[in-house]
């Protein structure tokens, strides 16, 4: 593909969302693989805390800590409201019953998230769902509403590192879920979700954003034994930023058709994402 084409066709931006949607998975899979055998919320901490057995485990917690965790959940949240959007375009396109069939789709969602709930406490499903219901009555906002509401709702989420217990995990990934989705939302809507932008533009965000947010998360991790809360709160500010700059990044690696072996498994492993989930 040449490096001066500004954008890809139709076919080709469904691709797109499917790489991103496989790369979110594989850093969903490497964020949670250490908590798989826990049995509750409360020893994911503790649990994490407790991996740094040795000088040789630092690197893998800060590894961890600053590129991937809660980074790639926050892609994949973008990517499940842009799929809202997807769906009901679609299907609005073809005179077809968008309501019925959204709310339909979501409901069966829920209830394999309340099995899964049932095998495992870190279901994220059944939260997906119950976001779903509430913002596809949104679906015709405009790409400036739906970023103002979430950026409303991420700064809620800088204060549940704050809540007590449990309740403070589930407000948590609830409120960033529904607030990244939000996002999704808006970058699809304007189109750089789907690569309508050039290749330079996608470069310079990607670069302007990890800039950003690394370095911020890395701080955050520095300071995490003085003080949790506080180091959890500037942690959440480098998220979205981080989490734009791996969307950024994969989109300008794909437009530039760097990497194709990779990206043709990414997209496999997005093209059946509950499945691999």
């Amino acid at each position: 593909m040449s490096l001066h084409h500004s954008s890809v066709n139709a076919g080709e931006r469904l691709k797109i969302l499917d790489v991103l949607r496989g790369f979110a998975l594989m850093g969903i899979f490497a964020a949670n693989v250490y908590i798989f055998d826990l049995e509750s919320l409360s020893e994911v901490e503790d649990s994490f805390e407790a991996l740094a057995v040795g000088l040789a485990d630092i690197p893998f917690l800060v590894f961890t800590s600053v590129f991937i965790l809660n980074k790639m959940m926050a892609l994949f949240s973008m990517l499940f409201g842009a799929g809202i959007l997807l769906l009901a375009e679609r299907l609005e396109a073809r005179k077809e019953a968008s309501l019925n069939i959204h709310y339909t789709r979501n409901g069966i969602l829920a209830l394999v998230g309340l099995i899964h709930g049932l095998l495992w406490f870190g279901d994220v499903l059944l939260i997906y769902a119950l976001c779903a219901f509430v913002l596809f009555p949104l679906r015709r906002w405009s790409s400036r509403s739906f970023v103002l509401l979430g950026s409303m709702l991420w700064v809620a989420v800088l204060t549940t590192s704050y809540w007590p217990g449990s309740s403070g995990l589930i407000a948590d990934y609830a409120l960033r879920a529904i607030a990244m989705m939000l996002l999704g939302m808006a970058l699809y809507r304007s189109g750089i979700l789907t690569a309508a932008r050039d290749l330079e533009w996608y470069q310079k965000k990607c670069v302007r954003l990890l800039a950003v947010g690394l370095p911020v998360c890395l701080v955050a991790w520095g300071f995490y034994d003085a003080n949790q809360s506080l180091s959890k709160l500037v942690h959440n500010i480098g998220v979205p930023c981080v989490a734009l700059g791996y969307l950024c990044l994969v989109i300008h690696c794909y437009q530039r058709g760097v990497f194709p072996k990779l990206t043709a498994r990414l997209a496999a492993a997005g093209q059946m994402a509950l499945t691999n989930y």
